[in-house]
């Protein structure tokens, strides 16, 4: 994905979540707020109304959508 480093990650969070099901013909069960973002590398905890740069990510990171 590509994520507009200026926006606050929920709104990726939701496109995210919108592909992948959309991708896999799937439809979410539950409140997808309750999922959180992890950068895989730092193995952190991602705050969800803080921008990709705040977060400290950068081109390449990997992150863990649960």
């Amino acid at each position: 994905f590509q994520v507009d480093e200026s926006i606050p990650l929920y709104e990726a969070q939701e496109e995210m979540v919108d592909i992948i099901c959309r991708k896999n013909s799937c439809a979410l069960i539950g409140d997808e707020q309750r999922m959180l973002l992890w950068d895989a590398e730092r193995g952190t905890l991602l705050t969800r109304n803080l921008s990709s740069a705040d977060n400290g990510l950068v081109s390449g990171s990997h992150l863990i959508l649960a």
